[in-house]
């Protein structure tokens, strides 16, 4: 239906919990379409439970706090260079938000699918982010 419709699909990191679909690329037309949420099964777990209930902001996006290790952006990184050759153009989304993970862990895959090439990082990511200072 979505290659039909020509619509991308959007492909999403997160845990594994449930039902939950795991993170494999799908390509069906020329857009590749990849959000990552972070892997914090807890913060997910918590968030299931009180889903639909009034909630403050730190409740509302506990679940997108991670800050995805040099091992996993590799891993992830690897298969989003599976679908290369596939798409004419690929939006990758970092929403792991709360605490500025998002912004690091976009330097460290800006970095892997650059095949290590060195990369611009502003000095206050720097500052808050020590390990970015391998890749700059």
């Amino acid at each position: 239906m979505f290659r039909s419709c020509d619509v991308s699909f959007c492909t999403i990191d997160q845990p594994e919990i449930g039902k939950s679909i795991r993170f494999e690329p799908i390509v069906t037309n020329n857009t590749a379409y990849l959000r990552f949420h972070g892997r914090n099964v807890t913060g997910w777990q918590k968030s299931i439970k009180i889903f639909g209930k009034k909630q403050t902001y730190e409740e509302q996006s506990s679940r997108y706090e991670y800050f995805y290790s040099p091992g996993e952006l590799h891993e992830i990184g690897a298969k989003i260079k599976e679908v290369y050759d596939m798409v004419k153009k690929i939006y990758v989304i970092m929403n792991n938000h709360p605490t500025g993970y998002a912004v690091a862990n976009a330097f460290e895959m800006l970095h892997i699918l650059k095949s290590g090439e060195k990369i611009y990082i502003p000095e206050t990511v720097l500052n808050a982010f020590p390990r970015l200072k391998k890749i700059k």
